[in-house]
Parts: C-alpha cells; structure tokens; sequence
C-alpha cells in the first residue's frame, strides 16, 4: 500500500524540509563550531609543544648538574676479606655507628662520671644523657647517682 501524501519527487532529506532561513543558520553554527573545536586543537598542540619544549629544557638542565656529574664519579670500593675488625665493632657497641656514645668527663657531666645510669648518647645531634636528666644536672653532683655494679 503506497502512502497517498507521499511525493516521489520530494527528497527525504531533512534539510530539504526546513525553512531556508533555519537550515542556513544551523550550518553557519555547524561551521563555527568545526572553527572553535580546531582552534581548540591548535591552543591544545600549542601548549603540549611549548610543555614539551620548556619541560625539555629543564630536565636537560637537571641532567647536566645533577646527574652527569654522579655518574662521572669514579668511587673506589676498599674490598675487605677480613672482617672481624668490622664484626668487633659492632658486637661491642652496635649502636655506635647510628648514636655516638659521649663519655662524661670532669668537663662535660662530671656528675654523671661513673654513674650506672648515665647514658650519654646522641641522637639527632642532642645527648641524652640520662632518663631521670636527659640534659643532665647543673650541680656538680646528682642525687640519683648510682654506683657502677663493675666500678669502686
């Protein structure tokens, strides 16, 4: 059954079916928005370029100063067969790498000489000398001294 309306000669093309002021209008805003979206590509490939060209830049810079110069080093490695100097060290005093120990003396703490709870460790670049006084007494002798349990 054909439709009685339907005109064999008339396109089925929507743009043939609006008004000529409208279909004139909409591809104008088409065209311009193809305009704004390729301007948008071209700020686009504008900003990647000059990211990529500055960003170049700077990483051949950090490159030069940094890191040409540490591989440039010649470090020189002591191979050591024997290490039972090492191994002393460390079973003698194995914090004393990481936090130095300060004996007291009659010029620095001379309180805390002899005193079984002197601790006299650094840490962080602060001497902790005692729990009870972790920066010491200003006296010359401390009431929480205790004999050495090896000392006399």
């Amino acid at each position: 059954m054909t439709n009685p309306n339907h005109d064999p000669q008339r396109s089925n093309d929507p743009k043939d079916t609006l008004p000529p002021d409208l279909s004139v209008f909409l591809e104008a805003i088409a065209l311009s928005f193809e305009d704004f979206l390729g301007e948008i590509n071209q700020a686009i490939e504008e900003v990647a370029d000059n990211l990529q060209r500055e960003l170049g830049q700077e990483m051949e810079l950090f490159w030069q100063d940094f890191v040409a110069p540490l591989m440039d080093l010649e470090i020189e490695w002591e191979i050591r067969t024997d290490l039972t100097d090492l191994s002393d060290h460390f079973t003698d005093d194995p914090d004393g790498w990481l936090n130095p120990k300060v004996e007291a003396t009659r010029e620095t703490h001379p309180a805390c000489m002899g005193c079984a709870n002197y601790h006299g460790r650094l840490y962080n670049g602060t001497l902790l000398v005692c729990g009870m006084h972790p920066y010491g007494v200003e006296e010359s002798h401390c009431l929480d001294w205790e004999r050495m349990p090896d000392s006399r």
